[in-house]
């Protein structure tokens, strides 16, 4: 798989994962079964086209990380870590795909509501900046990102 290193940026993706980090897209219902990269490589000028979007659908599943910058675990919260770190992957509750060159696209969230500090947020803005920057670096501000979330 191509490393941030040696890639470019791609409009509509969150760029390639960092060296000595992994990326899995795996199926939403046992988050188990690793799914295929796109059989098609996303435009450099704005992500997935309406029928590139409706053929992504079967290649779409849960983002799951692994790298020496994940985290170990939540403080005092043993079921929290459990649900979210499982063999050593840290399971991000993106809904994502991965083009043929290895850019990944988030497409959803599984989750609608999170928590922050104990206050209810809608976390689209922060989550993609956060696992984006854990996975590859990418700018919230870059693209796709900016385009379709900074109306919420």
């Amino acid at each position: 798989m191509p490393t941030r290193i040696h890639g470019h940026r791609k409009l509509g993706t969150i760029g390639l994962p960092y060296p000595d980090t992994d990326i899995r897209i795996v199926d939403k219902e046992t988050g188990t079964k690793e799914l295929p990269p796109l059989p098609f490589a996303v435009a450099d000028t704005g992500g997935l086209t309406k029928e590139q979007s409706e053929e992504a659908a079967a290649y779409t599943g849960e983002l799951i990380v692994r790298g020496p910058q994940v985290m170990k675990g939540y403080l005092n919260k043993p079921d929290e870590t459990a649900a979210t770190l499982r063999d050593g992957w840290l399971y991000t509750g993106d809904i994502a795909c991965i083009d043929q060159d290895g850019y990944t696209i988030i497409r959803d969230r599984a989750k609608d509501r999170s928590s922050s500090r104990d206050t209810p947020s809608s976390p689209q803005k922060w989550r993609i900046f956060s696992i984006s920057t854990l996975m590859c670096g990418a700018q919230p501000s870059s693209g796709y990102l900016t385009k379709k979330w900074e109306r919420s």
